[in-house]
């Protein structure tokens, strides 16, 4: 009787132990969840009962999805994006070529309006020696 006596307080003190380094465990766990420091398979590694492995679990599994989705959805993302830094960059050189030609085309303007007004200032010039010709 005495040894199964001191086996029960054996026990009862293993379990409270237990329990307790259960909560110490959970809060840390917890806690390193919260900051990201631990997977969230740790989870079921703590779950007491059957029905909490099993929701666990669950939980899991639906996070699991749901992480899947949202990183599929950031690759379209990346996909769409690099899409379009690809359009802008062809748009920018479009552009880039469309200024050059502006330019090079303004240049050409310019050098004809120099030559015309240089003709325009030798016409009086002209006017000028073809009536002294014409009087002589």
């Amino acid at each position: 009787g005495a040894q199964l006596a001191d086996l029960q307080v054996q026990m009862t003190q293993a379990q409270e132990s237990s329990q307790q380094t259960s909560r110490q465990v959970n809060s840390i766990a917890a806690t390193a969840y919260m900051t990201g420091q631990v997977s969230t398979e740790m989870s079921l590694v703590f779950a007491r009962s059957p029905r909490q492995f099993i929701d666990g679990a669950y939980d899991l599994q639906s996070l699991s999805s749901n992480t899947n989705h949202v990183l599929a959805q950031v690759k379209t993302k990346q996909a769409d994006l690099a899409l379009l830094a690809a359009q802008v960059a062809t748009t920018k050189t479009k552009q880039a070529d469309v200024v050059r030609q502006a330019t090079a085309l303004r240049d050409q303007l310019q050098i004809k309006v120099a030559q015309e007004q240089k003709l325009l200032n030798l016409l009086p010039l002209m006017s000028d020696q073809s009536e002294t010709s014409s009087v002589l």
